[in-house]
């Protein structure tokens, strides 16, 4: 799974979680929220090793840095954008164990959340060091990583109702902005069209410079298919994300499948 379909399915999950309430199908203690973590721990420990091989070439701002620039603008992509996805995913597991008043998927979601910034340091490091060689793609991705830090915010202002997110949220004051905006309401018909604008406008803004081919699409395709367990609800219908669901739900084998992948990776 690309990380751009990642991206619009927790995009979808945060959205939801207001209106439709974004109640996980399964119990979180289940097999899909071990897959989530399992997966999500599997890759950032690939992004550390990717990290690590190529990174001394840009520090020491080689000449063949340029090339490890090119190398890494997919793994960067894929780590800037996946952080809005952690994000968003720790927030919605925070949501539902507030409404069940049991501690049961934030804190894995959480732990999740806390081993991307890890990965973030890292590769925030290493755009700073791009900028000052004057390296066009190390100014495109922070260009990127600007975009995905406010459309964070801004979904995750959409939770507002169900929990605080100043945790979760980039800047805390801009989501809560974005929160009084969305309280103006409206009819049914005026929030469906809302929202129909927002999503054209983050596959505009944001998903269309997802361009990179990701690196880890094994393992986005796991996680994916974990949020669809956990968050797919015949209750957002109305809205369109249980088509969306469905049909990411669709793109992979059995779920069963997978976490023997999973397993096997940590074995190997």
């Amino acid at each position: 799974m690309h990380i751009r379909d990642l991206v619009e399915l927790a995009a979808r999950i945060a959205v939801s979680t207001s209106s439709a309430g974004a109640h996980p199908a399964h119990d979180p203690k289940g097999r899909s929220i071990q897959t989530y973590w399992s997966a999500a721990r599997c890759r950032a420990d690939r992004w550390i090793r990717a990290i690590r091989r190529q990174g001394e070439l840009i520090l020491r701002g080689e000449n063949s840095s340029l090339d490890a620039w090119r190398n890494f603008q997919p793994l960067f992509q894929e780590i800037l954008a996946g952080e809005l996805v952690t994000r968003l995913v720790a927030a919605a597991s925070a949501a539902y164990d507030a409404r069940r008043e049991q501690a049961e998927f934030e804190s894995v979601a959480r732990s999740v959340f806390i081993a991307h910034l890890e990965v973030r340091s890292k590769v925030l490091q290493l755009l700073l060091t791009g900028e000052r060689q004057g390296v066009t793609a190390a100014k495109q991705l922070n260009d990127l990583r600007r975009r995905i830090e406010r459309w964070t915010d801004l979904l995750l202002a959409h939770m507002v109702p169900a929990i605080s997110v100043h945790d979760f949220a980039f800047e805390p004051n801009r989501a809560a902005d974005f929160a009084d905006d969305l309280r103006s309401g409206g009819t049914f018909d005026e929030q469906h069209l809302a929202r129909e604008l927002l999503f054209s406008s983050f596959r505009g803004s944001l998903l269309s410079h997802l361009t990179a081919v990701s690196p880890n699409a094994d393992l986005n395709e796991s996680i994916g298919r974990s949020l669809v367990a956990l968050f797919g609800d015949s209750r957002a219908e109305t809205d369109g994300e249980s088509d969306w669901l469905s049909r990411i739900s669709r793109m992979t084998d059995d779920a069963q499948e997978m976490l023997d992948e999973i397993e096997a990776m940590e074995v190997g």
